[in-house]
């Protein structure tokens, strides 16, 4: 940003950081973005030291949540409306939030469950990411 102040033609115009929807909309993002990344880092681990899946079993559960992103990219992508965009991303962040609830409860013990826990906390993880 400060090398956008002097440049002739910046990369992106600082003044949109007047902006207040821009500012928010930007906070959000890097949060949703922090958290979804600690997902991608924590679920594997989890998988793999917690419930001593090999690494073969936690690439084949993480597939689950590509596959779920995938059909949620598709769905989301056919929505032309911006008014339509802006609740499709706030539906994804509140499954985003969801995803977590699920992760922070009782169902992730030291025992593998991979249909009552896994599978839904990464649809919905997986699937919010989708969201424009």
């Amino acid at each position: 940003m400060v090398r956008s102040r002097t440049h002739q033609s910046p990369a992106i115009d600082i003044t949109l950081w007047r902006s207040r929807i821009f500012g928010i909309a930007n906070i959000g993002l890097g949060l949703l973005s922090a958290t979804m990344f600690a997902w991608m880092l924590g679920a594997p681990l989890f998988a793999a030291d917690i419930w001593h899946w090999s690494v073969l079993d936690t690439a084949g559960a993480l597939c689950v949540g590509g596959v779920s992103s995938m059909a949620g990219a598709l769905a989301a992508g056919r929505l032309v409306n911006p008014a339509a965009r802006v609740r499709v991303a706030m539906l994804g962040a509140l499954c985003f939030a969801g995803s977590n609830a699920i992760w922070a409860s009782a169902l992730f013990g030291s025992r593998p469950d991979f249909p009552g826990a896994w599978l839904p906390a990464a649809i919905l993880g997986e699937a919010a990411s989708a969201s424009p």
